[in-house]
């Protein structure tokens, strides 16, 4: 399964007006206003978001597409290759450059 997390050295929080902000290292950085659904959305970053759950077609599924890809872009993801969670770990992908989105071709 790949999921993808929130690099351990930000705090994601979403205000009262729908915005999505990360906090790290004294700064604030805004990603935009979202539905109250992406709440859950952000727990998920901290324990493994698999992408494909944000694959669908589901209203919700697009907006966490847009959070994730906006995360990305500012290099703040990091992925998890593995068994499901709660399992041994995979292997953990630490994007050295922004917007690095993984692909897993067929064989």
């Amino acid at each position: 399964m790949l999921t993808a997390r929130a690099s351990e050295h930000i705090t994601l929080e979403t205000q009262a007006d729908g915005n999505v902000v990360a906090y790290f290292e004294g700064y604030a950085q805004g990603f935009g206003k979202f539905a109250p659904a992406i709440s859950k959305r952000l727990a998920e970053l901290r324990t493994g978001l698999p992408l494909a759950s944000i694959r669908g077609n589901r209203a919700a599924d697009k907006e966490a597409a847009v959070l994730v890809r906006r995360l990305a872009r500012s290099g703040l993801l990091e992925y998890h290759f593995g068994p499901a969670q709660g399992r041994t770990a995979g292997v953990v992908i630490e994007p050295q450059i922004a917007d690095y989105w993984p692909q897993i071709t067929d064989i």
